[in-house]
């Protein structure tokens, strides 16, 4: 038990372990942070150079696996800066680290008891992965969509409209347009013209302003920004009985606008501001939040017109600021703090401070979900001149206003708005698809080879859908665009359909379910979203489709193979990426054979061609992660063995799972990155590859890797990886013996017969295994 707490907290370690090599000067300002984090060196800076343990790294944020007992050397792409060494940490350092670490763990390891007894449940497993701090990610958010009961509070409430402007005339003339066309309450305008050095701006709303009673013009001679433009104007308003409104001059307004953002103001006195969802509102961001996505004609009014009938004037949550884009400001709180504070200069921080001030009294922030504005942003200073008043902003904040930056990542880490923003980024995304076939997937919430295969997959995408099983809340909607991702949980399948009425014509593709706590619901799960025509693919990235195993090792289950059979007959393809995959699918559905289409994966990224490394023994390295069905007795007994001849030593790169025991000649050096093989192939005196996976994979990542590297690569006549090898000039097959089981005999036959393999003096009379775990797949 004791050991196998140890193993657990090697891998608790390699995820949680952050310790500071130091700091490296940018410049006279600003400083890029050297940390030791998940189990790698990394340099927090744009354009720097990483040394470590004879290897290098270049480019934006580079890093390196850590080697204990190796200095760091940073340098930057900045003549005038030298090259700075780190000394390697301490065996203090590391140890200090490592006790602090144990505190945590045991109260994770509490948590994780009463799953103890359903640790053969995948879901389970995922669950108990999520509560030991092992999951890749962190849990989504809550999913809650907003129902409005109560209608919003009606009637002529007169509203007061501030707009400060600088050059950016179109976008004026536009934003003034929309005011007059689309706002539906009585409003009065100011209008602060700060300073433009486009001729064309003041004479354009000079004209505007004479044709419109109820607007004024306030002009600066010289830019004195944004803050100083809204306090003129609230001077202008003078008695303020009403709520005003903050604008940007590149906003997009839609129909109606005005009663949705004031109705909270009218309703709870607490609240001081108001924020609608925007595509570039920061916070009150959608489809992602501090990520902005482009639009295009007509998609905000679509947008909105899909939000506005959930609109609501109470129960909504509280965020740490408002964004001023376009934001409500109630007048019982502007008596409280009348001025914004002019010290930010042209713009960004200062209705921050507001929102801090009126919070330190006592008033709330709220977001208007049932609105959506549209936002260009940085349309009068550009976007570089954006990103500089910002970071100058940022020091002061967190000066005047220390706990804002925890209290907004804490917003982010459990989203209130998460469902707000993937209803609204859903319907963005059928209005930018434009009739064409939104991409949904529905895939397991582990990691492992299908799931870099699904990374790669989204990054082809402008924007597809994620239906994710196996999480805590079983439920996981993701939306992926090339500006980020928005996800939300739910353990009600009921709100994944709600969402994805917005979202239009669809292609769904399973891709693979393995730790669903209902496996059994997944193929009429899948007969619902393609509900009304939508095609459906179905992948089989392992054998789930056919088997409750899905390394299809122990007997077939009939009642299994019936559900699915629902969902193969509706599927318009069935993908496999191997042949063996094809010839296994085909024996168990041979009436579906036409619906079969093979492709083979690519890699997932250029793999560095390699030559072995010297060294007084061979080493012999496993690729990626290990278990039971991967081989992990395989390697276990394969190590008592070479180690007792001394001819070959193992390295594994990649984690064990706990209850997998390796003997304490094996390495492991936890994951990897493709970047990383040439220097750990060096460090380790890396010679050769073994593929001990146990069960017929339908594809084998790690083996087209390392056959890519040019080393000799050696695995079992299995599956897609024994097609791999045979087919590849530096691959070995070892056969099976009857029956389907492994021949260690044959394994170190294979090994000691690869050129340049150091000869040893064979050991006879090895204690070998004669059965291994493992069923040998047969349509």
């Amino acid at each position: 038990m004791l050991l196998r707490l140890l193993r657990l907290y090697r891998r608790y370690a390699t995820r949680h372990l952050c310790l500071r090599f130091g700091h490296v000067p940018l410049d006279r300002d600003t400083r890029a942070s050297v940390m030791l984090r998940r189990g790698r060196v990394c340099v927090d800076a744009d354009s720097a150079v990483l040394a470590h343990g004879g290897a290098q790294a270049v480019g934006a944020a580079p890093s390196l696996p850590h080697l204990p007992g190796a200095p760091v050397q940073v340098s930057l792409r900045n003549p005038t800066l030298a090259p700075v060494t780190f000394p390697a940490l301490s065996r203090f350092c590391l140890w200090r680290g490592h006790l602090l670490l144990w505190p945590g763990l045991a109260q994770r390891v509490i948590q994780v008891l009463p799953l103890l007894r359903h640790s053969g449940d995948p879901h389970v497993r995922a669950c108990a992965r999520a509560r030991l701090g092992l999951s890749t990610d962190a849990p989504a958010p809550l999913l809650t969509l907003s129902h409005p009961e109560v209608p919003l509070p009606s009637g002529p409430i007169p509203i007061a409209l501030l707009l400060p402007v600088h050059n950016a005339t179109v976008h004026v003339a536009s934003c003034l347009a929309r005011i007059v066309s689309m706002t539906d309450l009585p409003w009065r305008l100011v209008i602060v013209e700060d300073g433009s050095t486009d001729p064309a701006l003041r004479p354009m709303v000079l004209d505007w302003v004479a044709a419109h009673p109820t607007a004024s013009l306030i002009c600066h001679d010289s830019p004195r920004g944004f803050a100083a433009s809204v306090n003129v104007g609230l001077a202008a308003l003078g008695q303020i009985d009403s709520p005003v409104v903050l604008l940007n001059s590149d906003i997009t307004l839609p129909q109606g606008w005005a009663a949705r953002l004031i109705a909270p103001l009218l309703s709870d006195k607490t609240i001081a501001s108001v924020t609608p969802l925007s595509n570039e509102g920061e916070l009150m961001g959608a489809p992602h939040a501090c990520a902005g996505v482009a639009l295009r004609n007509g998609e905000v009014d679509r947008i909105d017109a899909a939000l506005a009938p959930i609109a609501r004037h109470s129960d909504l949550p509280s965020l740490p600021t408002g964004s001023g884009f376009c934001m409500a400001l109630s007048p019982h709180w502007l008596a409280q703090v009348p001025r914004l504070d002019e010290s930010f200069g042209r713009g960004y921080g200062e209705e921050v401070d507001w929102c801090q001030r009126t919070r330190a009294l006592g008033g709330r922030h709220v977001c208007q979900t049932g609105l959506f504005v549209g936002h260009v942003g940085a349309a009068s200073f550009g976007a570089e001149q954006r990103r500089k008043l910002r970071a100058r902003a940022a020091p002061v904040l967190a000066r005047r206003w220390p706990r804002f930056d925890g209290e907004v990542a804490e917003v982010l880490a459990h989203d209130p708005l998460a469902g707000d923003r993937l209803r609204a980024g859903l319907v963005w995304a059928r209005a930018r698809l434009n009739g064409a076939a939104l991409p949904l997937y529905l895939a397991h919430s582990g990691g492992g080879g299908t799931a870099l295969w699904l990374d790669q997959r989204l990054r082809s995408h402008e924007v597809a859908v994620v239906l994710r099983v196996g999480g805590p809340l079983r439920w996981e909607l993701e939306l992926h665009t090339q500006s980020g991702i928005t996800r939300g949980a739910t353990a009600e399948f009921e709100v994944i359909q709600s969402l994805l009425r917005h979202a239009g014509p669809r292609r769904v593709t399973y891709v693979c379910a393995v730790g669903d706590p209902a496996p059994e619901e997944i193929p009429f799960r899948l007969l619902d979203l393609c509900a009304g025509g939508h095609p459906l693919e179905v992948m089989f990235h392992d054998y789930y489709p056919l088997n409750r195993d899905y390394t299809f090792r122990s007997a077939t289950d009939s009642h299994w193979r019936a559900l699915w059979r629902v969902a193969l007959d509706r599927a318009d393809q069935l993908t496999v990426f191997s042949q063996a995959s094809r010839k296994i699918v085909a024996g168990v559905h041979p009436d579906l054979a036409s619906k079969i289409r093979l492709h083979p994966h690519g890699p997932l990224g250029p793999v560095p061609r390699l030559s072995a490394a010297s060294a007084r023994r061979r080493v012999l390295a496993v690729p990626g992660h290990l278990n039971a069905q991967k081989g992990a007795a395989v390697v276990r007994d394969l190590a008592r063995v070479l180690a007792r001849t001394d001819e070959a030593r193992l390295v594994v790169l990649g984690e064990v799972a706990p209850d997998c025991p390796l003997p304490r000649s094996v390495t492991v050096l936890g994951g990897y990155r493709l970047e990383d093989l040439p220097h750990l192939v060096a460090r380790h005196g890396i010679g050769a590859w073994l593929i001990p996976s146990l069960w017929a994979e339908t594809f084998s990542y790690v083996t087209q890797e390392s056959l890519a590297t040019g080393l000799p690569c050696i695995g079992f006549d299995l599956g897609g990886q024994g097609d791999a090898l045979r087919a590849a000039p530096n691959g070995h097959v070892v056969s099976l013996r009857n029956g389907g089981a492994p021949d260690m005999e044959a394994l170190l036959a294979a090994l000691r017969a690869l050129p340049d393999w150091p000869a040893r003096p064979v050991e006879t009379g090895l204690d070998l295994p004669q059965k291994w775990p493992l069923r040998r797949v047969r349509a």
